[in-house]
């Protein structure tokens, strides 16, 4: 489901699940967000959760996610949420590094708690 069409055309906002969106880029990596493919445009992360909750995600986002590029702030997308994470480097597939989780495994673990 869309939720933000940006204003230039450059990217939109989809939520994936309650707690989980994904802002792609439309045109390019305009941001320089690095994590684009040859058949995925690059995106961000956004993670709503209760402020008691994001020390342990960030902790996950860090260790497991590999992501080491976290932005807490008052929720934009996910307002139903006391908090919004904005998650920048994470993968959206790990064929290379099974080691490594990727935005399916963080939008399944939302949709089972």
């Amino acid at each position: 489901m869309s939720i933000l069409q940006s204003p230039h055309q450059s990217f939109h906002v989809s939520q994936l699940c309650e707690s989980v969106a994904i802002c792609e880029a439309l045109a390019g990596d305009r941001f320089k967000w690095g994590n684009g493919t040859e058949t995925h445009p690059a995106f961000l992360v956004f993670l709503g959760c209760d402020k008691d909750e994001i020390p342990g995600y960030i902790k996950t986002l860090n260790t497991l996610y590999r992501c080491c590029w976290c932005e807490i702030r008052q929720p934009k997308h996910l307002k139903s949420f006391e908090a919004e994470i904005k998650i920048r480097g994470m993968q959206r597939e790990s064929d290379t590094n099974a080691n490594i989780y990727q935005i399916n495994n963080l939008t399944q673990q939302q949709q089972q708690d």
